[in-house]
């Protein structure tokens, strides 16, 4: 198992030579580049946008992040949705009243073995402190992806 430096996250992979990041300042502090052997799941958060979701109605989709993609939530995603936010340094999307940082769709991503993957902690970006866990898919294959209906809940509670 690789702990992920700072955290209580241990994902199955094995620590392999450093691979380049699509976004430097996307980390805290720095982050390790690993090869899955198991299965792991992370959390893909979304707008459903990108350049297939644009219609006239809908043209602030073309600024936001669609279901497939390079970055995920891993260890401890389970927090309100302000939070989760505000911990993975969601980037702003333009919506049809205003640009803030939000998402409206929840998918289950199951990566396997042989996957690559940067992992580390989210650095502080678009006014967010960052901090939660985080992977960047690099090579190998992708995640299997499951979309999740429900809302994200923005208060705690007890189960």
């Amino acid at each position: 198992m690789f702990h992920i430096p700072g955290t209580p996250t241990e994902i199955p992979a094995l620590l392999i030579d450093h691979r380049n990041t699509s976004a430097e300042s996307a980390w805290l502090n720095s982050y390790n580049t690993v090869q899955l052997y198991d299965e792991m799941v992370a959390i893909r958060v979304h707008v459903g946008g990108g350049i297939g979701a644009v219609t006239e109605a809908n043209q602030h989709l073309a600024g936001g992040a669609g279901l497939v993609g390079r970055w995920y939530a891993i260890g401890d995603f389970i927090k309100t949705y302000d939070d989760y936010i505000s911990s993975t340094a969601l980037p702003p999307t333009q919506s049809a009243t205003s640009k803030r940082s939000f998402f409206t769709l929840t998918a289950v991503a199951t990566f396997s073995v042989g996957a690559i993957l940067n992992v580390g902690r989210a650095g502080p970006l678009f006014d967010h402190p960052g901090g939660a866990e985080q992977a960047e898919h690099i090579h190998g294959p992708g995640p299997s992806i499951r979309e999740v209906s429900g809302t994200w809940a923005n208060r705690y509670g007890n189960a």
